[in-house]
């Protein structure tokens, strides 16, 4: 069976579903619903054969408190850092930083160790050159988004598809 990579941007999944835990309810149950939302595709994927690694930054106390009970759950959690920004009309956000880079790494230290495909849940184009390189080394390489994909990530990946949750 072939070793699949999974990168999970937990913001985007906080974005477009809001409820963080009961996407990722367990690593088992979220493997499964990958697989699901792949297979049609012609994805190859198995439970045992797949790694997810989830990467965010601690944006606020709430969001701390879901990455341990993330981790509780058995996931592998990497985060990144947070920065406040001052806006042009004044107002202060926090911006994730870090995050990209180090999925980035992982995936081509993934690729290095060779994995047969890459899965990215994300609707972050920042991610269009590693797909392209994944696929330039062999990599079978999947998106999946909500409700479509953007169409600079669909040019460049394999299968772009849609989270089929329950």
């Amino acid at each position: 069976m072939e070793s699949v990579y999974v990168a999970v941007d937990v913001e985007w999944i906080a974005l477009a579903y809001g409820d963080v835990v009961r996407v990722l309810e367990s690593p088992e149950k979220f493997k499964s619903v990958v697989i699901a939302s792949t297979a049609p595709f012609g994805v190859k994927a198995d439970i045992d054969n797949m790694k997810v690694v989830l990467y965010d930054a601690p944006r606020d106390a709430s969001r701390g408190a879901i990455h341990q009970d993330l981790q509780r759950r058995g996931f592998e959690l990497k985060l990144g850092h947070v920065m406040e920004r001052k806006q042009y009309n004044g107002s202060v956000s926090a911006v994730q930083k870090g995050v990209d880079v180090m999925l980035t790494v992982d995936v081509m230290t993934a690729m290095q160790s060779g994995i047969d495909t890459l899965i990215i849940l994300t609707s972050d184009t920042d991610f269009v050159p590693l797909l392209q390189q994944a696929r330039f080394a062999g990599v079978k390489t999947a998106v999946i988004g909500r409700s479509g994909v953007s169409s600079q990530l669909t040019k460049v990946a394999d299968v772009a598809c849609s989270l089929v949750m329950d």
